[in-house]
């Protein structure tokens, strides 16, 4: 094994034409970009000596380096009509990228599921399949491999939070999970690029270290270092669903202006109609229980001073 990392490094690179991961356990692995599903195979350049930039498709790409070693894509439409842009691998590290193989029975997993509602979320053998994730479950965020012997690698991302869904998912040599594997990030954009203009991934990061829970706890502090100084102030209000469900009518919105008012005052300022002021799911028209619509409702709050919403 390779074992000359310090106890806690930046273990991403870009070499001016591939992403370099450098883990506590293989020599370093090239890793590839796609948009679009294509390779991108141009050549980089550095036309301002500091951003690697290429052409691919007559998408601009371009590498920067942040200042704890995270990099950033971002990604320019060169064209004079929109595009769409549906994902970015950024990268990608097939299985046989890695020199030793890692050999998923001597590794555990992290997986930071993208809702908590479905619990996938947890610490698994690599590949392993449980009564809450799947053999091989995407993490949204970052996740963590972790060699049976402690040594560990933290892949995520940091802010401020780009234009795209981070997806990484953990990639297998064989169909039974069983044999080595490798990483792919992937990020998700679903949106048209107008001409000239640019989106971004998250900043992605790397950490190399003797111990998960210390990479963990470095990378929380890169997160709070980032929060924003200045936040908005919090927004105050009542919303129908949690009391009334779908069930919710005008007297009961108008009731519950008063309320709030005579027993909160000012601070309860938004008033938010959740679902069940529509015909049904698909006509976005109000039914018999709003029969004056929406924008009476709305015209009242306002009056009131406080601020309307509808779902």
């Amino acid at each position: 094994m390779v074992k000359n990392m310090p106890s806690s490094s930046s273990a991403l690179s870009f070499d001016g034409k591939q992403i370099i991961l450098r883990t506590p356990w293989t020599t370093p692995a090239p890793g590839s970009i796609a948009l679009n599903g294509t390779p991108v195979d141009g050549a980089w350049g550095t036309p301002d000596s500091q951003t690697p930039t290429c052409t691919s498709d007559a998408w601009q790409l371009a590498v920067s380096l942040g200042p704890v070693g995270e990099l950033t894509l971002r990604i320019t439409n060169t064209t004079n009509q929109p595009r769409y842009l549906a994902e970015a691998l950024f990268g990608d590290w097939f299985p046989s990228a890695f020199t030793p193989a890692l050999d998923t029975a001597q590794y555990r997993e992290l997986t930071h599921g993208a809702s908590f509602l479905n619990n996938a979320c947890g610490v698994t053998c690599v590949g392993r399949k449980t009564n809450w994730l799947d053999f091989a479950a995407p993490s949204s965020m970052f996740t963590v491999y972790a060699h049976e012997d402690g040594e560990a690698l933290l892949v995520g991302i940091l802010p401020p939070i780009g234009d795209a869904f981070c997806e990484l998912t953990t990639l297998h040599s064989e169909p039974h999970f069983e044999a080595d594997f490798g990483l792919r990030i992937k990020h998700t954009f679903g949106c048209l690029v107008p001409p000239g203009a640019c989106v971004r991934t998250s900043p992605l990061l790397a950490l190399a270290g003797p111990s998960g829970v210390a990479l963990m706890e470095e990378y929380g502090r890169l997160w709070q270092s980032r929060r924003v100084t200045t936040p908005r102030p919090p927004v105050i209000g009542w919303n129908s669903w949690d009391f009334h469900s779908g069930a919710v009518t005008r007297a009961a919105m108008d009731n519950a202006l008063e309320e709030a008012r005579e027993t909160l005052g000012s601070p309860v300022r938004h008033f938010v109609i959740d679902e069940g002021w529509e015909c049904q799911w698909g006509t976005w028209e109000a039914n018999w229980k709003f029969a004056d619509g929406l924008a009476a409702f709305c015209d009242h709050v306002k009056g009131k001073g406080a601020v309307p919403g509808v779902w």
